[in-house]
C-alpha cells in the first residue's frame, strides 16, 4: 500500500464543552460532522476515527466537527430537545460550509434523522438542506432497540426517558422511514427538489447486541444499506485506520458524492453561461476582438494538448512545484478536489493489484517496481514531498517528446507562449512543468474489479472536460483570452476522453490527422510536428482546417492536416480503428 499522508492539523474552535469545529483554514468548503450515541461523548465516540478519515487525500481539505449532548443516565432533556438543539448547530456553527457530511453512532444517527425531517419541513432550511450531502448511520437503532425494548417491557422507561424513544423512534409521530418520505414530501411542496434530500447509508455491526439490522419497512429510496461492519456495538466505530471497511466506504461516498453531485453539476453550467455571455459581450464591444478569439490572431492564448507517453526518463531529483502546477491554475476549487479523488482512486487500484494493461499484453500494473514506490505527495493531496520529482515535459521521453530538454527551458521562458496541457492516465490534464513520479500506467488499462478503463473514471460526467473548461476560464481571467484549442493527442482514446462539443462552441479546435499514418503510427510524425511547433509557436496560429501541411522530417513523406470535427474533414486521410 502507498504511504499515506498525516492529516494536517486544525485549528479546534470550542463552541461549548462538547461541541467544537476542528478548521483547516477559514475558507474550506467542506466539513464532515460527527454525532455520538447515548452514553457516549464527543471525545470518545470517534477515538482515532476522524484522523483516520482525513489522511485520505481527496479528504484532506475538509473540516471536522463534533456535536455533543449530555449523555447521562439520568437525564432530564427528552430526545426531541436534542434534536431540535442538533439543528439549531447545524444552521448556526456550519452555515459557511456549501458540503456537509454527517457521520453519528447508535443514538445520535436518531437525532440526526429527526433534525433533517425538521429542516425539510421548515421552507426556511431550504438553504441548509441543499448543504447537507450524505449522512452515514453506524449501528443506529432507526426501528427500535432489541434492549431497549427489552427494558421498556420491564417497565424502566418510567425512569429513563430515553428507552421508549430508542425502543420506537419517531418524528411527529411516524416511524422515521415514513417520517422522512412525509418529510422531503413537504419539502418538495415547499419549493425543493428531491434531488437536493440528503441520502442515508446505514451500517450494522457484526456482534451488536443493542441494535440488529433495520426492518425492511425502514428503508426509502433516500436510504442505502452498507451490510454489516466487524465489531461490536461500541468498538465498530474505535481506532479505525485508513484500511478500515468504514474508512474505506464512507471516503468513497463522499468522494463520488462530489463528482455525481447535481447542484455542483448546476453551478458550473451556470458559470460557464456566463463566462459564455461575458466572452461574447466583449467580443463585442472590442472591435477586431470577434477575430482573434475566431481566428487565433492577435493577443490570445493557445492551447496544445499532447498525450504523456509510455517510456519514461526514471531520473528524479526534484521536489514537488506547486506554483508550475495545475492545480493551481483552475477556476473552480472543487475540479481540485475531484482531481485528487480520482488520482488517489487510481493510485490505489494500481498498487492494489487490480489494474492490467490488457490492451497491449503489458501485465498487471501492481507488480511494476516503479508504481510500489509511488507516494502519497502534493501531486495526490499528500504531503510527504520527496525528492521523486521531475516536470512533466523531462519526464516523458517517448516519440512525441522530441524536442531537446534546452528547446524546452527556452520555449516556456517565453511570456506568449501556447499552453501545453498532457493528458495522462494516472494524473488526467497536466502542464508541462506540473512535478510528477515515475509510474507506468495507460489511459486504456482495466481496472479488473469494476470492469472498466482508466478512461471511464476520467471520462465519466465529463471529469476531464471540466478541468480543461476550468483552466481554460483560469487563462482568461488571469493571463488572456484563449484563442484555439488544438488536439494533438496520440490516440482516440485520449480524444475522446474529452467532450470536444463543450469546448468548440466557444473556442475553435484543430484535431490533427495524416495522410499515411493513424494512432501509435503516427507517434513519431506528430512528435515531429509538436517539437516544431516548441520551436515557432506561431505555427499554431497559422494552421486551417482540412489543409495539408508538408514536413521533411515526417516519416514516408507523410503530411499533417486539421479537421473542425473529429472524422469530418473532406482530405483523404488514415484513421485510426477502433478497438
Amino acid at each position: 500500500m502507498p504511504r499515506m499522508s498525516p492529516a494536517t492539523k486544525r485549528q479546534r474552535i470550542a463552541i461549548d464543552e462538547d461541541s467544537w469545529v476542528n478548521q483547516l483554514t477559514p475558507s474550506a468548503q467542506s466539513v464532515i460532522l460527527f454525532v455520538h450515541g447515548t452514553f457516549g461523548d464527543a471525545k470518545e465516540t470517534w477515538r482515532g476515527t476522524s484522523e483516520a478519515l482525513l489522511t485520505n487525500p481527496g479528504l484532506s481539505s475538509f473540516d471536522t466537527a463534533s456535536f455533543g449532548y449530555s449523555s447521562k443516565v439520568f437525564e432530564r432533556n427528552t430526545p426531541d430537545t436534542f434534536t431540535e438543539k442538533l439543528r439549531l448547530w447545524i444552521n448556526t456553527h456550519l452555515s459557511s460550509y456549501t458540503d456537509i457530511y454527517i457521520i453519528a453512532h447508535s443514538m445520535g444517527g436518531l437525532l440526526v434523522r429527526g433534525s433533517i425531517c425538521a429542516m425539510l419541513n421548515d421552507a426556511g432550511e431550504n438553504k441548509t438542506v441543499k448543504k447537507i450531502r450524505l449522512c452515514f448511520l453506524v449501528a443506529s437503532p432507526v426501528t427500535g432497540s432489541k434492549v431497549a425494548t427489552f427494558l421498556t417491557k420491564i417497565g424502566l422507561s418510567k425512569i429513563h426517558k430515553r428507552l421508549d424513544y430508542l425502543d420506537n423512534p419517531k418524528f411527529n409521530g411516524k416511524p422515521l422511514g415514513k417520517a422522512y418520505a412525509a418529510a422531503v414530501k413537504r419539502y418538495c411542496d415547499n419549493g425543493g427538489d428531491t434531488i437536493d434530500a440528503p441520502h442515508f447509508h446505514i451500517f450494522t455491526a457484526e456482534r451488536d447486541i443493542f441494535v440488529g439490522k433495520p426492518k425492511k419497512s425502514f428503508y426509502t429510496k433516500f436510504d442505502h444499506d452498507e451490510g454489516v461492519l466487524p465489531g461490536t456495538h461500541g468498538s465498530v466505530k474505535l481506532e479505525l485506520d485508513i484500511n478500515s471497511t468504514l474508512i474505506t466506504r464512507v471516503a468513497q461516498l463522499v468522494l463520488d458524492s462530489i463528482g455525481t453531485s447535481r447542484r455542483l453539476q448546476k453551478s458550473r453550467i451556470n458559470a460557464i453561461q456566463e463566462s459564455t455571455r461575458e466572452r461574447e459581450e466583449a467580443a463585442l464591444a472590442s472591435p477586431g476582438c470577434g477575430a482573434a478569439l475566431a481566428g487565433g490572431t492577435g493577443e490570445t492564448v493557445d492551447i496544445l494538448l499532447i498525450s504523456c507517453s509510455n517510456t519514461k526518463s526514471d531520473a528524479s531529483g526534484h521536489h514537488f512545484d506547486g506554483n508550475a502546477s495545475l492545480l493551481s491554475q483552475l477556476d473552480d476549487p472543487d475540479i481540485r478536489q475531484l482531481i485528487f479523488a480520482t488520482r488517489n482512486r487510481m493510485l490505489t487500484s494500481i498498487q492494489g493489484g487490480l489494474v492490467d494493461g490488457i490492451e497491449f499484453s503489458e501485465g498487471n500494473r501492481g507488480s511494476r517496481p516503479i508504481n510500489k514506490e509511488l507516494i502519497f505527495g502534493p501531486d495526490f493531496g499528500g504531503r510527504i514531498n520527496e525528492s521523486k520529482f521531475l516536470p512533466a515535459y523531462l519526464r516523458y521521453k517517448g516519440r512525441c517528446y522530441q524536442a531537446t530538454p534546452d528547446e524546452w527551458a527556452k520555449f516556456l521562458q517565453q511570456p506568449k507562449r501556447p499552453v501545453v496541457l498532457i493528458m495522462s492516465g494516472l494524473y488526467g490534464l497536466l502542464l508541462a512543468t506540473d512535478s510528477i513520479q515515475n509510474y507506468d500506467a495507460h489511459l486504456t488499462d482495466v481496472n479488473l474489479e469494476a470492469g472498466v478503463s482508466i478512461q471511464t473514471y476520467w471520462k465519466d460526467r465529463e471529469l476531464m472536460t471540466e478541468i480543461l473548461l476550468s483552466h481554460i476560464k483560469w487563462l482568461e481571467k488571469n493571463v488572456g483570452p484563449v484563442g484555439r484549442v488544438v488536439d494533438a493527442l496520440s490516440e482516440l482514446s485520449y480524444q475522446e476522453t474529452i467532450n470536444w462539443s463543450l469546448i468548440r462552441h466557444r473556442w475553435p479546435v484543430f484535431h490533427r490527422v495524416f495522410e499515411k499514418r493513424a494512432g501509435r503510427d503516427a507517434l513519431a510524425n506528430l512528435g515531429v510536428w509538436v517539437r516544431d511547433v516548441l520551436r515557432d509557436p506561431n505555427l499554431l496560429k497559422s494552421i486551417e482546417y482540412d489543409q495539408f501541411y508538408e514536413n521533411k522530417s515526417f516519416l514516408d513523406e507523410d503530411r499533417i492536416a486539421f479537421e473542425r470535427l473529429i472524422g469530418e474533414t473532406s482530405l483523404k486521410v488514415m484513421r485510426q480503428i477502433k478497438n
